[in-house]
């Protein structure tokens, strides 16, 4: 068995991260801490005093490290049922996922099982869609990640911006995924690390991904509107990106 709890921001719609946490194999293993923003309830195997999970085992199964794959892949669930609900502000629900490399950091006694949750969750990201997107879920392999905010400040329509971009294999995030806010700041960080990790680099959407945009027939051809035109200077503008295109 697994479970997951957070707290709840009821009046905001958000969740919210709890603090010092740590594990639980249904009493508290006190000095089990893997510095998740999240409770964790599992059927570890607590030590004699029940204050911590044993590490090392005799055998050759280390039977906590493969509850903690369950886990991670558990995970994954709780964090796309989050999101199914439609309860909560998605940039809140992502903001529960770990940053892996940090609370590594520190935590060499845990660093295994931790990396066993990893790994659990990881396998089911790779496969599995998971990030909200115009009605549906999309992979993380499937996502673009606009670093340049073209597809947040209603310039584009969404098919435009897919259209210009001249791909068939991806798709954009939620609109309130994208702009670049505190809020959001754990989903791009986490967009972004996979997308590296799965070798999709292309997913990236950055100032040198908007040049070739912007050279493509089809944006040319939409640029001869002038109200186009005027909005997307203004971007430019805004955006400090004028001089690059200059």
């Amino acid at each position: 068995k697994v479970s997951f709890a957070c707290e709840i921001d009821s009046e905001h719609h958000r969740l919210k991260p709890v603090q010092d946490t740590c594990l639980y194999c249904y009493l508290p293993a006190k000095e089990a801490k893997w510095g998740l923003k999240f409770l964790l309830n599992t059927d570890m195997i607590p030590n004699g005093a029940r204050d911590n999970i044993e590490t090392e085992f005799d055998n050759s199964t280390n039977v906590n490290e493969e509850i903690a794959r369950i886990a991670g892949s558990k995970f994954f669930d709780w964090i796309y049922s989050l999101c199914k609900s439609n309860k909560y502000e998605y940039g809140s629900i992502f903001n529960l996922i770990p940053n892996f490399v940090s609370i590594k950091r520190g935590r060499d006694k845990f660093k295994e099982l931790i990396s066993e949750f990893q790994n659990g969750l990881e396998e089911r990201l790779e496969e599995e869609a998971i990030i909200p997107s115009a009605g549906c879920f999309i992979r993380v392999t499937e996502a673009i990640l606009d670093e340049t905010g073209l597809s947040s400040n209603g310039i584009l329509t969404d098919e435009e911006f897919l259209q210009f971009l001249c791909r068939k294999d991806v798709a954009l995030p939620d609109s309130s995924l994208r702009p670049d806010t505190e809020e959001n700041k754990t989903f791009h960080s986490f967009l972004k690390n996979y997308i590296e990790k799965f070798d999709v680099e292309e997913n990236l959407f950055d100032l040198d991904a908007l040049t070739e945009m912007v050279r493509t027939e089809s944006f040319q051809e939409w640029l001869k509107n002038q109200e186009n035109n005027n909005r997307f200077l203004n971007f430019l503008l805004e955006k400090e990106y004028l001089q690059d295109f200059l």
